[in-house]
């Protein structure tokens, strides 16, 4: 008795360790799953590996435009938005006081020695 379990054991053994790595076994399950609806066919990948450092100097600006209607948020709302945001990551942000054109922008930017510019612009539907 004792000896068929043990080769019942060892049968076992060997029919796991065939000659697929454990990997491939894992894609081939994940491929049958996905194409059985168990698991969601998407895939999310980078599309641009870029990462800003930490200690970058980030400068923040706003165009002029205002939404139409009702809304009627102050001057620089979306750089300011954008500053709460950007300071609990980046130590190094400043934001313009004043909506600011683009090539205004990059130039204030360029004069205090930011490394990044992020304008903001309201969309216009």
């Amino acid at each position: 008795m004792r000896s068929l379990i043990s080769l019942l054991a060892l049968l076992a053994l060997s029919m796991t360790s065939g000659c697929m790595k454990v990997s491939d076994l894992a894609d081939g399950a994940e491929y049958q799953l996905r194409d059985v609806g168990v698991l969601d066919h998407a895939q999310t990948q980078r599309a641009n590996s870029r990462r800003i450092q930490q200690d970058s100097f980030i400068y923040i600006a706003q165009g002029y435009f205002k939404p139409r209607g009702e809304a009627n948020p102050t001057a620089n709302v979306v750089a300011e938005e954008a500053f709460k945001g950007f300071i609990e990551y980046f130590p190094l942000v400043r934001k313009s006081r004043t909506p600011l054109g683009l090539e205004q922008a990059m130039s204030q930017a360029r004069a205090d020695g930011a490394h990044y510019l992020l304008y903001c612009r309201f969309a216009t539907a």
